[in-house]
């Protein structure tokens, strides 16, 4: 069998993250966890502590995409429900393969702070889905976690002058 040249189109804010997973294809490393669709997503195995882990989970919803965002309250407000893939992706106007797209990037953010991804995959009856251990969704990313950091008053300047008088 001999090679074939392939052009794979990424998203350049996921350039590096693409030849990391490029790198653990070639090496035969694809550990991780595998989701629907036969995704792997490289993740840490460290669990979400809900006594200890709320500015870590705040950093991650930061970090994420708005679709990111809304997936991740999708599956957090049906927490320990299977959410499927199809009904994820009429929610946020996408298709299921997309969804798959959107938890890996979730399971990076989530990487990035050192702990596994939130979300887990399944197969519900021949279904691709999703689904989140309710502890987590409850006191890790409920509303207050995934709500926007609220924006500083007008006419202020949050790290400079006004937050130095206070």
């Amino acid at each position: 069998m001999g090679d074939i040249e392939l052009t794979v189109h990424v998203g350049s804010e996921r350039v590096q993250s693409f030849y990391e997973w490029f790198g653990r294809w070639l090496s035969n490393d694809e550990t991780g966890v595998t989701v629907p669709f036969g995704r792997v997503i490289p993740s840490n195995d460290e669990p979400w502590n809900v006594a200890s882990d709320l500015a870590r989970a705040k950093a991650m919803v930061r970090a994420l995409s708005a679709p990111a965002r809304e997936v991740l309250g999708l599956v957090s407000d049906q927490a320990g429900s299977a959410v499927s893939t199809d009904y994820i992706a009429s929610r946020i106007g996408g298709v299921a393969a997309a969804v798959t797209q959107i938890v890996a990037d979730i399971a990076l953010a989530a990487d990035a702070q050192d702990r596994r991804c939130p979300i887990r995959g399944l197969d519900a009856g021949g279904t691709p889905a999703f689904w989140m251990r309710a502890d987590e969704a409850t006191r890790l990313f409920g509303p207050a976690v995934m709500a926007p950091d609220p924006e500083p008053p007008a006419g202020t300047d949050p790290g400079g002058a006004d937050a130095e008088a206070s």
